[in-house]
């Protein structure tokens, strides 16, 4: 790998990690869903409008919450995945066999869990929500779909280039 393509990959190493910290933590559910009037009970209070509705409010569901967690998991497993093209790259350059096989089978590793948690999250919003999932933006499927779509894109690409 040249030195652009590591450091692209660490960029997404970085990053991946970034967001899964940001969705785990309820921070960024923006990226997942939009926020819906619910019960303040069963809410995670993301925004300070009060609805006129009694009470309920503007909030993220927990389907929205439960679906971040999940994503925040298909991140880490990118995350995964990235760094072990660097150190198979690193490995290449310093022809340590052992580290080679080793970052050969995190690296398999990385990819099948990435692939299974992408599986796990879009199939969990389907049963959670009771519809297929639609790139529509004004859904909040669209939202976790989009952000799904561009991680499996970057490390299918990393992968190839790689």
């Amino acid at each position: 790998m040249n030195l652009t393509l590591t450091l692209m990959t660490a960029a997404c190493f970085a990053v991946s990690i970034a967001f899964a910290t940001k969705l785990s933590k309820g921070d960024w559910l923006w990226l997942v869903g939009k926020p819906e009037l619910v019960d303040t009970k069963n809410s995670r209070k993301r925004s300070g409008k009060k609805s006129k509705n009694g009470k309920k409010e503007l909030a993220y569901s927990e389907v929205t919450i439960k679906s971040a967690v999940r994503a925040a998991w298909v991140l880490v497993a990118a995350a995964v995945t990235f760094l072990s093209f660097l150190f198979i790259d690193f490995a290449k350059q310093s022809d340590m066999e052992a580290l080679s096989v080793v970052a050969w089978v995190v690296n398999t590793v990385g990819l099948v869990a990435f692939t299974m948690l992408l599986i796990w999250t879009i199939g969990s919003r389907m049963r959670d929500t009771g519809r297929k999932p639609t790139f529509n933006m004004d859904t909040g499927d669209g939202r976790l779909l989009t952000l799904l779509l561009v991680v499996s894109v970057v490390v299918v690409v990393v992968a190839l280039v790689s």
